[in-house]
């Protein structure tokens, strides 16, 4: 009789498709203690994933004044992808606050309203 519902090896075998000395060698393992049925899950990656380069161009280009999205588009042109809240958390990790909010005008961006019926707002970048 085995462990399970006092049936045979046998029968728990096929029932989980093993084969019987499969299962003997499983238990065998699990009795030993080479065999651990619940092993210790280990946390992601402990380092951060950017270089020191790419953290020194961030600084850089924040101590310019440049905001988020400013840096973000800057990167993108030389080949570098991140996104803007792994700019933000490098920013903040190396003790910049955040920029004071800038108007439409000062970003690049003009409003008018549009000649279509409800007067929306569309935004038209004037560089």
């Amino acid at each position: 009789m085995y462990v399970i519902d006092e049936t045979s090896a046998s029968q728990v075998a096929d029932r989980f498709g093993f084969t019987e000395k499969s299962l003997y060698a499983l238990a065998h393992d699990l009795r030993t203690g080479r065999l651990n049925i619940f092993p210790k899950l280990t946390a992601g990656p402990k380092d951060r994933r950017v270089t020191p380069y790419v953290r020194q161009k961030v600084c850089d280009l924040r101590k310019k004044g440049l905001s988020v999205d400013d840096i973000v588009e800057r990167l993108k042109d030389e080949n570098i992808l991140l996104s803007p809240s792994t700019v933000e958390r490098i920013a903040k990790d190396a003790g910049f606050g955040k920029l004071p909010r800038r108007r439409a005008v000062q970003r690049g961006l003009s409003k008018r309203l549009s000649s279509q019926k409800g007067g929306k707002i569309s935004c038209i970048n004037s560089l």
